[in-house]
Parts: structure tokens; sequence; C-alpha cells
């Protein structure tokens, strides 16, 4: 791995001794992971300073988990309660909400 590169998935399997299939299983199902290869594997998720990038996941599966709201403005305090409420829901699902005033 070159050092002025991120480190990748790919990188990490490699390190732990593992597929990139059963890295990806780490973070995204870990109960179908052993204990001792999800340990190897978080191991040299650490050595290598390895942070998953959720953008590559979102192309990658085609999905963003992104939604758009536009309201007349942000300075109407009605919007902007509503908004916060449309908001805390979409957290709690996994959404992220994108705000614009038209």
């Amino acid at each position: 791995m070159n050092r002025k590169t991120t480190p990748t998935l790919h990188d990490v399997a490699r390190k732990a001794g593992v597929s990139t299939a059963t890295v990806s299983r780490c973070f995204n199902a870990p109960d179908l992971v052993s204990e001792s290869t999800r340990e190897e594997v978080m191991r040299a998720v650490d050595e290598l300073d390895y942070t998953p990038h959720f953008g590559g996941r979102a192309l990658a599966s085609n999905r963003s988990n992104t939604m758009g709201a536009v309201i007349p403005t942000m300075e109407n305090a009605i919007f902007a309660r509503g908004l916060q409420a449309f908001q805390e829901a979409l957290g709690e699902a996994g959404v992220t909400l994108l705000a614009a005033s038209s």
C-alpha cells in the first residue's frame, strides 16, 4: 500500500488474511462473522487507520439513503420546526435530509 493513499477495503482484507466480503460483513453484519475473525479484521482496521467510505457505499448500492426537502423560506419558524421534526424522524430511520429553500 502506498503511504500517500487512503487504505481500502482490499488493504484491510489483505492485512487481516480474509476476503473483502468478510471485511464488509464485519461492518454490515458483524453477527455473521466469528469473534476471532472480527477481532483480526478490526486489528487491521486500527493498524491501517481505515475508515469506511460511505460515499463509495452509496455508489455501489445505488442508494444514498438521502431525501430532499424544499421549503419556501428558512426564516419562518413553522417551516423550521416542521423541517426539524422531519429530519429527526428520517434520522431514526437512517436517512439523511438535504434541505433547501426556494
